[in-house]
């Protein structure tokens, strides 16, 4: 069969992948230039103690608008695609229930497979989001439902379909500022002059950074009235979602690539349930040249 043409889902679809580069190419470009590193500086507080402090000097760039996009046309992508499988499987256009029909995404199965006193599904559950869908495209789409990633009754955050949704529900109301994360313990090395550093304690859970954070702290042996201290190696940061939401202090860039392997594979699965062949996805070098094969555990997992 030839593959159908979903012209909204693909622009869409390119839109995300082609902002996700964009992302990708100014953050590498920004932070390629020293001036806009974090760097670590070391403080002697007093006769035997110091302090490292993060030094941001360079505000990072507007990006709050990009990245709102991205999440959101990845969200939205498979909300169009639940739209084009109930129009294909029932032949109308638009389907009963137009407004109802969403790609559902849920923590718990009850409210999946939510049903009214009639018996049938209810409004707002995960079977009702998918009326009208081929039975083998709704058997898929519930094998890949976060509650079935469950362990010991709690949700880990980077159940990345979850993820997804909470993201997107996020930006719908409000704007979020990304920032400088420490993706890794920072090694740092001193170099000391006319001194002897001891006990260097990292901070702990040194998420955000921000200009001033202490990140470490140490004692200082001055041996002459020379004693001075630097820092040899420079943190390993990222950026990331901010605190108090659903991802937060997730790697942007990590997390974009992620969803989009994963949005292209259930896009490929499902049109390929309906239509007996996949979709021909949009091929952004160097990323996603061609379609991931389907497999449930790609959903889960950091």
């Amino acid at each position: 069969m030839t593959a159908p043409l979903l012209p909204g889902i693909w622009q869409r679809l390119e839109r995300a992948q082609l902002n996700f580069v964009r992302l990708h190419t100014e953050f590498t470009e920004h932070f390629a230039q020293p001036e806009n590193q974090c760097c670590l500086v070391p403080e002697i507080v007093n006769s035997n103690e110091g302090i490292v402090k993060a030094e941001i000097r360079v505000k990072i760039p507007d990006w709050q608008l990009l990245v709102s996009d991205i999440v959101c046309d990845m969200r939205f992508v498979l909300d169009n695609l639940a739209y084009e499988l109930v129009v294909a499987n029932t032949g109308v256009d638009p389907p009963p229930n137009a407004n109802r029909i969403e790609f559902p995404i849920f923590a718990d199965r009850d409210e999946f497979m939510r049903t009214g006193r009639n018996g049938r599904p209810a409004r707002g559950g995960g079977l009702a989001k998918m009326g009208g869908m081929n039975p083998w495209v709704q058997r898929l789409i519930e094998a890949i439902q976060p509650y079935n990633d469950i362990a010991n009754g709690t949700l880990p955050h980077n159940q990345a379909l979850l993820a997804l949704n909470e993201m997107c529900n996020i930006y719908k109301h409000r704007l979020l500022v990304p920032i400088l994360i420490k993706l890794e313990t920072i090694q740092i090395g001193f170099q000391p002059e006319d001194c002897t550093i001891s006990d260097i304690v990292p901070a702990q859970n040194v998420h955000e950074i921000e200009n001033g954070s202490v990140v470490a702290t140490f004692r200082i042996k001055p041996l002459s009235d020379k004693a001075n201290v630097e820092i040899s190696t420079q943190p390993f940061t990222g950026l990331g979602f901010p605190s108090g939401v659903f991802a937060e202090f997730h790697n942007i860039i990590d997390f974009g690539a992620k969803e989009l392997h994963i949005v292209r594979t259930i896009i490929a699965a499902l049109t390929e349930i309906q239509w007996g062949t996949p979709i021909d996805l949009p091929k952004t070098a160097p990323y996603f040249l061609t379609p991931l094969g389907v497999t449930v555990p790609n959903l889960y997992g950091p």
